[in-house]
């Protein structure tokens, strides 16, 4: 068995070939895409996890800096 043999000699396989050379091409900008995606998301995650830890090991659990749902929670420091 030849190279001409697995290219089908030139026929139909060979832009069989070419096609699905470029549409994996596409396909793996589109994974990178979808990764870098996934990484900030996950970057994001974590900072504000490690933001919610540092204001919970406050005095009074950072109850003056804590933030719940975009409102300021106010209910434990006494003022409204």
């Amino acid at each position: 068995m030849t190279w001409s043999y697995w290219a089908g000699a030139g026929g139909v396989s060979l832009p069989v070939l070419i096609l699905l050379f470029y549409a994996l091409r596409r396909a793996r900008g589109v994974m990178e895409m979808l990764l870098k995606a996934h990484i900030a998301t996950r970057a994001e995650r974590e900072q504000r996890a490690t933001m919610v830890a540092m204001a919970q090991s406050l005095p009074d659990g950072g109850a003056a800096a804590r933030f719940e749902q975009g409102q300021r929670n106010t209910s434990s420091v006494g003022t409204r």
